[in-house]
């Protein structure tokens, strides 16, 4: 009787569950990879910023405060800083280790008072030259910021070339 049942009732649908728990499992890789592509495009979008912001601050710490190249530069570091924390936002909230996130918020706070700290954006800065601390800290702190961007770099679980071998 049992046996019955089990011919005549599940055996015509086990193709059918199999079907939908295939394409269920493909669904859900995809899924994942896009959310790994998008966080990635993030953090390179970051570590792009970082780049521009911190050759934009060494040229604006080459002039004096109340020379006109500075004057120009100085909205468009803001304004980059700005873009730079909302990536960092964007990626920190996709982190799920309290650790990382920390890590990276300390680095994006660092990196913003080295660039926008002191005597930024007045006019009786005097020009910094390029021996200066200053440069140093710069490339030490954007360093700091762009490896902890790429400590979170998220591998794809199943990369395009194989996702899909066990159906062929």
């Amino acid at each position: 009787m049992i046996a019955h049942i089990f011919k005549t009732y599940f055996l015509p649908l086990l193709p059918s569950l199999l079907t939908i728990l295939g394409w269920y499992i493909v669904y859900k890789r995809d899924n994942t990879s896009k959310a790994n592509t998008i966080h990635n495009k993030r953090i390179e979008a970051a570590q792009k910023t970082i780049d521009e912001i911190a050759a934009s601050a060494k040229t604006y710490y080459s002039y004096s405060g109340s020379d006109e190249e500075a004057k120009k530069l100085e909205p468009i570091l803001t304004t980059s800083l700005q873009k730079l924390g909302v990536y960092i936002s964007l990626v920190s909230d996709q982190l799920k280790d309290d650790g990382q996130k920390r890590d990276l918020e300390i680095n994006f706070i660092e990196f913003r008072k080295i660039i926008s700290g002191g005597n930024f954006g007045t006019l009786s800065r005097q020009k910094i030259g390029v021996d200066n601390q200053l440069y140093n800290d710069i490339n030490m702190i954007s360093n700091d910021l762009f490896l902890s961007l790429e400590n979170n770099l998220k591998e794809l679980k199943f990369p395009e070339s194989s996702s899909y071998e066990w159906a062929i």
